[in-house]
Formats: C-alpha cells, structure tokens, sequence
C-alpha cells in the first residue's frame, strides 16, 4: 500500500499545472532583448556562456521559479500536505520527465550534450532547489507549527 497518497496525487497535480504555465514564462522571458552593453560584453570576451548565464539569471530563471514558488506556497498552505514528501514527489516527477526529455533529445540530436555541456543541467537545478526551498520555507515560516 503506499503512503502519502494525498502528497504524491497534489505534486501529480502540481507538475500537470506548472508545466504549460513555466514553458510559456520562460518562452516569455527569453524574448526579451539582451541589452546592448551586454552584447558588447559578450562579444569582447570569449567566455559568452558566463555572459549568457548572468541574462538567464535576470530573465529565465525567475520565470521559472515564481509561479513554483506560488503554487507550492499554495497547495501547502491550502492542503496542509507533509511538505517534504509532496516537494520530494514533485522532484521526483520532475527530474523524470527531464530524462526522458534529455534522452530524446539525445537520441534525435546526439551533438547536444558536446555543445552545451553541463550548462542544460543549470534550469533543473533551479528548479529542484526552487520546489525544496519553497517547501522548506513554508513550512519553518508560515506554518512552523506543521509535522514534516
């Protein structure tokens, strides 16, 4: 029998809900033009993907993690879940469908990986570190009264 149905139906949930609302963000965020001095500054250097990572951090991730935060916030505050298993199940589903992803995207493209490297690991690591520190936070701050 398993355990914590109730926290790994809500992050079934969650995943379902986030993700046509992140993609669209992020589609949203990376449409904003890069701003000319840091063009300037990427062309001057040879280490663009550093330049790149500081635009990504200022557009791209905050889109990500803002709607992660407010419905995490939400369904913990709404449902009362066991923070850690429903963060832990969110994860879970999450780093799931970025294998499956990745691999495909292997198996169609196999000169992926050389290009980019360990850089297409970064969005996933915000993301992770996103779904556990809101968790976290929620439950020490706003409800430090909670179990788990």
């Amino acid at each position: 029998m398993i355990k914590n149905k109730k926290e790994i139906g809500l992050a079934i949930l969650a995943c379902a809900f986030l993700y046509p609302i992140t993609s669209h963000s992020a589609g949203f965020a990376s449409a904003i033009a890069l701003p000319e001095w840091l063009a300037l500054w990427i062309n001057d250097t040879d280490q663009s993907w550093l330049g790149m990572q500081f635009w990504n951090l200022m557009t791209i991730y905050p889109s990500l993690a803002i709607p992660i935060v407010i419905v995490v916030s939400c369904i913990c505050s709404a449902t009362q879940v066991k923070w850690l298993y429903f963060c832990s199940s969110m994860a879970a589903i999450y780093v799931a469908y970025f294998c499956a992803n990745f691999v495909l995207t292997l198996l169609e493209y196999p000169q992926y990986l050389q290009l980019n490297g360990i850089k297409v690991l970064i969005p996933s690591i915000v993301i992770l570190g996103t779904i556990f520190a809101t968790g976290y936070l929620h439950n020490k701050v706003v409800n430090p009264t909670s179990t788990a």
